[in-house]
């Protein structure tokens, strides 16, 4: 049983690493294969697990109703046990589908739901995610001052918990920015 739940394990990594390099079929392959392997076991946390892997191929393969499917799902488990961390990333996810969806009032709903609870829990480095997934909101929506504002809060946070290879995102949309306004950045 322990084998099992490793390979369960090591399948999800892998299909990190899939997505990463664009094979997103392999990647699918894997999740599925992990997800069987989890529900043989009875192992929540692998199944959840297990669904994350799955809804992040969704997402990446632009089937976004099965990628939101695959988050809510995980959010149930996570409601079962309690877990109201995973609950506030999971929104985050859910915030990336409305987000590739262009729904932006749903994506800044899922995503402030999201930071209001790592704020209450002082979560830093999760604060400074949601405000970067804000500044993507508003970037898409045409809110170049707003989404750089964002940037810059998620970057300051960044520095206070000293997760400079997080700052690398923020400085991404903020050239982002800086080539959807066609100027450099912080003129």
């Amino acid at each position: 049983m322990e084998d099992k739940e490793s390979l369960a394990r090591t399948l999800t990594t892998l299909v990190s690493i899939e997505i990463t390099q664009g094979n997103s079929s392999r990647a699918a392959a894997l999740a599925r294969e992990s997800l069987a392997l989890a529900q043989e076991l009875g192992t929540k946390p692998l199944i959840a697990v297990a669904l994350d892997s799955l809804g992040d191929v969704a997402l990446f393969q632009g089937k976004y109703e099965q990628a939101k499917t695959l988050f809510e799902e995980r959010i149930m488990l996570a409601q079962a046990l309690d877990d109201t961390a995973t609950i506030a990333i999971k929104q985050l996810k859910l915030g990336d589908v409305a987000l590739a969806q262009q729904d932006f009032a749903q994506a800044a709903t899922y995503v402030q739901q999201s930071l209001q609870f790592f704020r209450q829990q002082n979560d830093n480095p999760n604060s400074a995610a949601a405000l970067s997934a804000l500044g993507d909101i508003k970037r898409a929506q045409g809110d170049l001052a707003q989404a750089m504002n964002l940037y810059r809060e998620a970057m300051q946070l960044d520095e206070t918990i000293e997760r400079k290879r997080n700052s690398v995102r923020r400085l991404i949309g903020l050239t982002e920015l800086a080539v959807d306004q066609d100027q450099q950045p912080y003129t």
